[in-house]
């Protein structure tokens, strides 16, 4: 099932974003789903870096300074 969905711009972001969907050669709708990915990968990451920091400050360790790479090495450990 797929669902439409319409959203307001601001002129210049529509201008900003309508030139790189233009040099990428995707449509509107290509270019919103890669969006639209990018936030929950991104918001996923961070909710799983929130988690980490906590775990680690039971365990004694200051995880808010870390990179993402150290945060990935201490949820693997």
């Amino acid at each position: 099932m797929r669902h439409s969905l319409s959203i307001s711009l601001p002129e210049q972001l529509f201008k900003e974003l309508d030139a790189e969907r233009k040099k990428e050669e995707v449509g509107w709708s290509e270019l919103a789903r890669k969006a639209f990915r990018s936030y929950l990968v991104e918001s996923g990451f961070d909710r799983l870096r929130q988690k980490t920091i906590l775990q680690a400050a039971q365990q004694g360790v200051d995880a808010t300074k870390m990179s993402d790479e150290e945060i990935i090495k201490f949820v693997s450990s």
